[in-house]
């Protein structure tokens, strides 16, 4: 059970980044071959993004077609930072009731810091 709420934790880090996104972003990385239908459900059914454990050959040709983009580069650092974060998080949720609410605030906090890195406002 731990697993499917991490799966779905990270998933929502990620829905959080893609709402952000303008429709042209989104097009430049399918264009670019930095999203496409297999990567997409892969990140679905994993809840992480796991094509930034490419080798090193593949992680070369990405940079350099994000170096086009550097805020973007950062901003993907960031929410694979994040998925990770918050995964480990629900693998941590708490067996006793009484020590939920302190879990629950450590995951509001961890959810703000990522919004704020982001710059999301809402």
């Amino acid at each position: 059970m731990r697993s499917t709420g991490a799966k779905q934790a990270g998933l929502d880090i990620l829905r959080i980044y893609l709402q952000t996104l303008t429709n042209e972003e989104v097009e430049w990385a399918m264009r670019n071959g930095l999203a496409n239908v297999d990567s997409l459900v892969e990140a679905s059914t994993q809840g992480e993004i796991r094509r930034l454990n490419l080798t090193l050959l593949e992680k070369a040709k990405v940079l350099a077609k994000l170096l086009g983009r550097p805020t973007k580069l950062m901003e993907l650092l960031v929410v694979a930072e994040y998925m990770s974060k918050v995964k480990k998080l629900y693998y941590e949720y708490p067996e006793n009731p009484k020590d939920l609410a302190k879990w629950v605030d450590r995951v509001e906090n961890l959810y703000r810091e990522y919004k704020t890195r982001l710059g999301v406002d809402w």
